[in-house]
C-alpha cells in the first residue's frame, strides 16, 4: 500500500511539473516557441512556426540607445509610419481613442504607471515586391507588459471595407515591447506574425519577413534619434 501512495504521488508530482513547465513555454505568447535564427548589428532575431499558417512568425529583439519615451512617440504617431516602417505604403488613421493618457516616467527611465489605451484603428497598406500591395484593417492597444514594460498589440480585424483593386488583403498580428534599461537605453522587442496570402512558398516568403522586420526595427531607431534631436534643438524636455 505504501508503495502504491508513493508512486501514486510521484505521479502528481511529475504532472505537475509538466504543467508547469507547458505554462512556462507558453509564458511568451500562446502558440509560440522561439528559435534562434540569426544575430547581426545588436540585433537577435528568432523564428517560430505557426499553425494558422504556413509561415514564421519573427521576433527581433535589441537594446536600442534611445529613450524608451522618445520611441513610444515613434509608434504611437500612426499616420507618420510610412517615413520609416519598412515598405509601408500608406497607414490611414479610421478611430482613435478619445484621448492619450499620461504616462509617468521615473529618473532612471523606467516607466512608473502604464495605463491601458486604445484601441486604434488603421488601414495599413505595404508594399510587398514582386507581388502585389498587401493590406489589412488593424487594431492597436496598448497596456502594460512583464518586467516594467509596456507593449502596443495589434492584429487585423476583418470588419467590412472597400479593398483597394491593386491589393491583396492580409492577416497580420504581433506586437512591440518597450522596456526602459537606463535613462537613454531600452530593450526592443518587434513581433510579426503574417499571413500574406499568398501561395508562394515559406522558404521564399520567410526570409523576406525576417528582413522586413530587422530594417523596421533599424529604420524606428534612426526615426527615434532625428525626433531627439529635434525636440533638444527646439528646447523640448527629452
Amino acid at each position: 500500500m505504501s508503495m502504491m501512495i508513493a508512486s501514486t504521488r510521484a505521479l502528481l508530482v511529475c504532472t505537475l511539473a509538466s504543467l508547469l513547465s507547458l505554462h512556462a513555454v507558453r509564458a511568451d505568447k500562446p502558440g509560440y516557441s522561439w528559435e534562434l535564427s540569426d544575430a547581426q548589428s545588436g540585433m537577435r532575431v528568432f523564428t517560430s512556426s505557426v499553425v494558422r499558417h504556413g509561415f514564421d512568425a519573427i521576433k527581433v529583439s535589441a537594446a536600442l540607445p534611445v529613450s524608451a519615451t522618445r520611441l513610444l512617440s515613434v509608434l504611437l504617431a500612426f499616420d507618420a509610419y510610412t517615413q520609416w516602417y519598412h515598405d509601408a505604403a500608406e497607414v490611414r488613421m479610421l478611430s482613435q481613442p478619445a484621448t492619450l493618457a499620461h504616462i509617468p516616467v521615473r529618473a532612471d527611465g523606467s516607466f512608473e504607471h502604464v495605463p491601458s489605451m486604445g484601441p486604434w484603428q488603421l488601414f495599413f497598406r505595404q508594399r510587398t515586391p514582386p507581388l502585389a500591395d498587401r493590406w489589412t484593417i488593424l487594431r492597436a492597444d496598448m497596456r502594460a507588459g512583464v518586467n516594467g514594460s509596456l507593449l502596443i498589440e495589434f492584429h487585423s480585424v476583418q470588419k467590412p471595407f472597400t479593398a483597394p483593386d491593386d491589393a491583396v488583403r492580409m492577416d497580420l498580428r504581433g506586437y512591440w515591447q518597450l522596456r526602459p534599461i537606463g535613462p537613454m537605453r531600452t530593450e526592443v522587442n518587434f513581433v510579426i506574425d503574417v499571413d500574406p496570402n499568398t501561395s508562394v512558398p515559406a522558404f521564399l516568403v520567410d526570409p523576406r519577413l525576417q528582413e522586413v522586420a530587422m530594417q523596421t526595427l533599424t529604420a524606428l531607431e534612426k526615426q527615434a534619434k532625428v525626433k531627439h534631436k529635434a525636440a533638444a534643438a527646439g528646447g523640448e524636455t527629452l
